[in-house]
């Protein structure tokens, strides 16, 4: 070789570092796979708090609106409570005519104070009908008993009607002890109290014999 021949690069010198251009790629490549993962969770958080927020805010206004209507029908209740218990208190009827009043519900606010008059008239009308079904409903105790009485009035004393006929016979040979005479007895044979006919004395002078006839 002499002085003048120009040196021939070899071939590794000539290439270039391929290794360290594949580095520099794949940081890169990780470097925006990280920050796009960042902004996607980002925004995912977001939106997360976005909605969470928004049903926070609809669920706190529907439980306001609910509160709202509960607190207005028991307001609405209450007054209405307090004025049943005034128009009982003022009206002759009591609490039926509170009951009268609630029957016609049909009517206007218009004609508020003409329902109260009417359920009024109604139920006074009411109590007195009552009344008088309970006074002509009372009977005196021998009706109401089943027993008619029987006899005549002569001026303003009663006399008592002696039934001649005998409600029931004893038969001879029954089996059985005789029923005994009591104060309040009386003789259908005599008409006197204290026996039964079956011991009258009177008969059995007459007769000179006891009949069987109780």
């Amino acid at each position: 070789m002499s002085d003048t021949e120009v040196p021939i690069p070899s071939k590794e010198s000539v290439e270039p570092d391929r290794n360290s251009d594949e580095d520099v790629s794949n940081a890169d490549l990780f470097s925006l796979f990280t920050t796009y993962m960042n902004s996607t969770l980002a925004g995912i958080e977001r939106n997360l708090d976005d909605k969470t927020q928004s049903l926070a805010k609809k669920s706190i206004l529907t439980v306001k609106g609910r509160a709202t209507k509960l607190l207005e029908e028991s307001s609405k209740i209450r007054k209405k409570r307090n004025k049943l218990i005034r128009i009982a208190d003022k009206s002759e009827g009591g609490w039926n005519t509170v009951q009268e009043y609630l029957s016609d519900d049909v009517a206007s606010n218009s004609e508020d104070e003409k329902r109260i008059k009417a359920a009024e008239r109604r139920a006074v009308r009411k109590i007195q009908t009552t009344k008088t079904e309970k006074k002509q409903g009372r009977k005196r105790p021998a009706e109401a008993a089943g027993a008619p009485s029987q006899g005549t009035h002569n001026g303003g004393s009663f006399i008592p009607t002696i039934s001649t006929q005998q409600p029931f016979r004893v038969i001879q040979g029954q089996a059985g002890p005789s029923r005994q005479a009591k104060a309040g007895d009386m003789c259908y044979s005599c008409a006197n109290f204290g026996h039964l006919a079956r011991d009258c004395r009177a008969k059995d002078k007459q007769s000179g014999y006891r009949g069987d006839a109780v």
